[in-house]
């Protein structure tokens, strides 16, 4: 009986702590999308766009002036943790990097790359993700054909609203 509870008890603790949330994919524009997905410790981002320039994206901001946003910019190598510092200037680099890149894979010309940080970083430049349902405004930005971190051209650049919402995990059985 006392093993039988235990089982059930480490099922359901799992169950409990395994619970993402997530954006889904969200189309910024034709050829960029992206995807944010909350665990209770970890957030992991994954963006898809032309492989020849940086990929940028801000967390809850409404413009792309909103000084103090969280910002990550991809510049093809690296994951670069910024903060908005107003319109037109390039947002400098966070004193600390958070984000781990887990995997930048090209094909025909279009980039998915991977990164990771925890949900709670504890640096005040860091949005700091909730693990619950929310909305969640997105600004996001492309150089689709250079990868200098500098001005994106009109068009390139927008706000979406999303929402995290919890997942379905899925589950297979096995015989």
């Amino acid at each position: 009986m006392k093993t039988t509870f235990n089982l059930f008890f480490l099922l359901l603790t799992t169950v409990f702590y395994a619970q993402t949330y997530s954006t889904g994919t969200v189309n910024f524009t034709g050829n960029y999308s992206g995807k944010v997905d909350v665990t209770s410790e970890t957030v992991t981002l994954t963006l898809t766009g032309p492989s020849a320039g940086y990929l940028a994206l801000a967390f809850d901001a409404t413009q792309m002036n909103d000084i103090g946003a969280d910002v990550v910019i991809f510049d093809g190598t690296n994951m670069s943790d910024r903060t908005f510092d107003g319109q037109g200037v390039v947002p400098p680099l966070d004193a600390t990097q958070n984000w781990t890149v887990s995997s930048n894979d090209v094909v025909s010309g279009v980039r998915t790359v991977v990164a990771t940080r925890a949900r709670n970083t504890g640096d005040t430049n860091d949005y700091t993700f909730s693990a619950a349902a929310q909305s969640l405004n997105l600004v996001w930005a492309l150089k689709p054909t250079n990868f200098t971190v500098s001005y994106h051209g009109s068009g390139n650049c927008g706000i979406v609203t999303s929402n995290l919402t919890l997942g379905l995990n899925s589950f297979d059985k096995e015989s």
